[in-house]
Formats: structure tokens, sequence, C-alpha cells
């Protein structure tokens, strides 16, 4: 290789780690009163789990009319494997 293309790699590359270096996110602060594992409390682990079930959505019956008139004839049908 021809020295140049070396010393141009060679700034790059430390160019490249202190741009990422100069522009990391500062790492989170943790308060001295939060030492604890929220997943140890069980009281947030049933919380948690309470929140969870409620937002979990009811599935439809198969029985259960179909609103849409533009697949309607799709659930009357037989089915076909098209190859």
């Amino acid at each position: 290789m021809d020295r140049n293309v070396v010393i141009a790699t060679v700034l790059i590359a430390i160019i490249m780690f202190v741009w990422l270096f100069w522009l990391a996110p500062p790492p989170p602060e943790q308060s001295p009163g939060t030492t604890e594992d929220p997943i140890t409390d069980t009281a947030a682990v049933a919380r948690q789990e309470a929140l969870a079930q409620e937002e979990r959505v009811p599935e439809a019956p198969a029985s259960a009319t179909i609103a849409d008139s533009t697949i309607a004839g799709a659930q009357q049908g037989e089915e076909r494997l098209i190859m």
C-alpha cells in the first residue's frame, strides 16, 4: 500500500473514534434511593401483570358476523389449494 493510503486510513479511524466518543450520550444517572431491583418487588410485579391482562383484547368468536361486505363471500366459500 501507498504511504498516503495508510496515513489517511489511520487519520479517518482516529476521527471516527473521537467523533463517537465526543457525541456519545451521557450515561443515565441513578438516584441513591433506587437501589432495589424492581423485579423483586412482588407488588410491582403483580401490578404489571394486572396491566398486561387489562391490555389484552378479547378475540372475536368464530361465529361472529362480518360487517364488511367485501370479504363476506370468502367466509361462505370452500378452501382450495392453488399451485
